[in-house]
């Protein structure tokens, strides 16, 4: 299993590199351009990650975002959401009447 620290430091070595090499580009000469890089699996499924680089003119944008929560959380989440759609369920069921 891969440590937490050395996925990050690969994801802050990709960032850097490819932060390096858009500024390297001649941005004025250069049309427009995009690119985006998703994770859906990152910490071995815990976590999502994007990272989005947007070039227009002499300008260029780097965003990413993370998501991740605690299995712990995950499963008590799962307990009260079902326990609520459960309870919303019979409160409908019971809005209808008999048939």
């Amino acid at each position: 299993m891969k440590s937490p620290t050395l996925s990050f430091r690969h994801l802050t070595a990709t960032i850097v590199s490819l932060v390096v090499l858009g500024l390297a580009a001649d941005a004025a000469e250069s049309p427009g351009w995009a690119g985006q890089y998703t994770d859906q699996k990152f910490l071995n499924g815990r976590a999502v990650f994007q990272l989005t680089i947007e070039q227009s003119g002499s300008k260029m944008q780097v965003s990413f975002d993370a998501a991740w929560v605690d299995d712990d959380l995950k499963h008590r989440w799962r307990i009260d959401w079902t326990a609520r759609y459960d309870s919303l369920r019979a409160g409908m069921e019971s809005a209808k009447g008999p048939r």
